[in-house]
């Protein structure tokens, strides 16, 4: 049984020593390579935020204008709008609704979802970005506690962008301005292994510096093992006292000769 613990451990081991890398893109070394990834994951989260405000700015000015043009088509038709306290009424039958009414209502709920889904995006964009300054921080200092918080977190969005190319590759639109779905699909999976490959990168860095901190406390508690024996060994020279008799018995000897 112990054999085989003992074999599993080596297993894992081996395996970990497998997806630890010594070098960034075989050119740079991990730390340098740690502050490229924040530097890069910096901008893009940057531009990120610019572009979620700018349509949110944008989804908030289509719904005005989309409520606007749903009053202007009420009072030409000479109803009114319904709202969501008279669906009861609506289902009832004590109300009726046009046509233009119903796809005025499902553009607005389309245009409300949009900005829910922007203002999401803004706050998980957000987070991402101070969690990029952090490693730019931690990777510059060598402060491994602001590194941790980016590793999780760029994990969890592995799988959030996973999700999201899946839900992208039903999009007949945007396959075809990616030139199909074979380039979507190629595409994809270059996105996909890249943010691994700076997760594994990061991931590596913080392992050199647990290795860093593990040989600091080994030389200071081997240098101070040295010390307590040095002082030991002066303490024991110090309680030994030679006999004054034997001494000057010895140094007589010592000019007789």
């Amino acid at each position: 049984m112990t054999q085989l613990l003992a074999s599993g451990k080596a297993k894992i081991k081996s395996s970990a020593v497998a997806i630890r890398f010594s070098k960034f893109l075989f050119v740079f070394d991990l730390r340098q390579g740690a502050i490229l990834i924040a530097v890069q994951n910096i901008a893009i989260s940057g531009c990120t935020l610019i572009m979620l405000l700018v349509g949110i700015a944008h989804a908030l000015e289509t719904m005005n204008m989309l409520n606007a043009d749903m009053e202007d088509n009420a009072e030409r038709e000479g109803t009114f709008l319904i709202n969501d306290d008279d669906l009861t009424l609506l289902h009832d039958g004590h109300l009726e609704i046009t046509n233009n009414q119903k796809k005025f209502r499902v553009a607005y709920h389309l245009a409300i979802m949009m900005v829910f889904f922007l203002y999401s995006s803004l706050v998980g964009t957000t987070i991402y970005l101070i969690f990029c300054i952090g490693l730019f921080y931690g990777a510059a200092k060598k402060k491994k506690e602001y590194i941790l918080p980016w590793i999780m977190y760029a994990i969890f969005s592995v799988f959030m962008l996973i999700g999201a190319l899946l839900v992208g590759e039903n999009s007949e639109t945007l396959t075809r301005i990616c030139g199909g779905h074979n380039l979507y699909r190629f595409g994809c999976s270059v996105l996909v292994m890249g943010h691994v490959y700076c997760i594994i990168t990061v991931a590596s860095y913080v392992y050199e510096l647990n290795q860093m901190d593990a040989n600091r406390k080994r030389s200071e508690s081997m240098l101070q093992s040295n010390i307590d024996i040095s002082d030991k060994h002066v303490l024991i020279t110090k309680n030994i006292k030679i006999p004054y008799n034997d001494y000057s018995a010895s140094a007589a000897e010592a000019h007789h000769v």
